[in-house]
């Protein structure tokens, strides 16, 4: 497997929009928000040019999401959607059935068998001026990847024992070869917490986290104060700048418990630092949506993709460093 960082979403998108080019049977967008814009227009335009051609093309974006990350725009965004589908492409905004705070949070795109792009970035203009980390890997996937989208899928309707087979099915079928995927479900939503306490557990001398969201639960807490007394080297850099800032005052409080066990916590004070990143000195990385908060280790969907890479490994811990340098300037 081959894997690739970014940390420009422009480069990002750039590598996104020449990968759509290249597909040859199967396209699958799931994404928290879809907004209309520059950048969004160059994918459509390879979409339709792609599903013309007898490409599957499928697009899944959250209810919630598609208004709340550009209020002003929803409704050009919506239109955006709409037209998409008038052309054939199968478009499905995704609302679950588990109520309030069960949002689509996922941001991946899975091309043919052997291409995932993945990490923070939704689609949408205004990422390309946010502090943002995505990844492209390479490998013999098959459908894996494809098939989140119909495992989500069937998180939209009631369900039926058929439905229920098809669940345990699919998720044979995603769990199957690597990388390692978790992705919270309906009926087991801390498929992501679990792979963060397992990364947290397996560290020796390093662990290294970038949050756009930090208010950790209990459990998560004593694991890292546990890794710390057995003397890893723990830091952590969190977005203080965020879309919801009453965050910060609920992390107040854990950020101040682990500060007195040795543990490093850098707030990114000066612009959005939308990246969700887990690595430790075992070269295991966690790549994904999720942030370490309660609503993403507990209750949205969420994917966190696990790959060990020494190189990407090296690259990351450049870009962690960078962040750290700037936050000391």
């Amino acid at each position: 497997m081959n894997c690739k960082f970014f940390s420009k979403t422009e480069s990002f998108y750039k590598t996104l929009h020449t990968s759509l080019l290249g597909a040859k049977k199967q396209i699958t967008l799931i994404y928290f928000a879809y907004d209309a814009g520059i950048w969004s227009e160059k994918f459509n335009q390879v979409l339709i040019e792609k599903h013309s051609q007898g490409c599957k093309v499928r697009i899944m974006v959250d209810k919630f999401g598609s208004i709340t990350e550009n209020i002003p725009n929803t409704l050009e965004s919506r239109k955006m959607l709409n037209s998409l589908a008038e052309k054939g492409i199968e478009v499905v905004l995704f609302g679950s059935n588990s109520g309030f705070g069960h949002t689509l949070h996922i941001k991946i795109c899975a091309i043919d068998d052997g291409l995932l792009l993945c990490g923070g970035s939704n689609i949408a203009d205004h990422y390309l001026k946010w502090r943002d980390v995505n990844f492209s890997l390479k490998g013999k996937f098959g459908n894996k990847f494809h098939k989140i989208y119909d495992y989500l899928l069937l998180q939209t309707s009631q369900g039926s024992e058929l439905d229920k087979k098809r669940i345990i099915k699919i998720e044979q079928e995603i769990s199957i070869n690597h990388p390692n995927v978790y992705i919270n479900r309906e009926e087991d939503f801390n498929q992501t917490r679990v792979a963060v306490l397992d990364l947290i557990k397996q560290s020796k001398k390093k662990l290294r986290i970038i949050t756009w969201y930090f208010f950790p639960d209990d459990e998560i807490q004593d694991a890292l104060i546990d890794c710390a007394s057995r003397g890893v080297k723990i830091e952590i850099i969190n977005s203080f700048n965020n879309r919801v800032p009453i965050t910060n005052l609920v992390g107040t409080i854990s950020k101040q418990k682990l500060r007195k066990q040795n543990i490093d916590i850098f707030d990114w004070k000066k612009d959005y630092l939308h990246t969700k990143l887990y690595w430790n000195d075992q070269n295991d990385i966690l790549m994904g949506s999720a942030n370490l908060d309660y609503l993403s280790l507990n209750k949205s969907y969420e994917v966190l993709i696990k790959i060990n890479d020494r190189k990407i490994i090296q690259q990351i811990d450049h870009y962690f460093d960078q962040l750290i340098s700037e936050i000391n300037d």
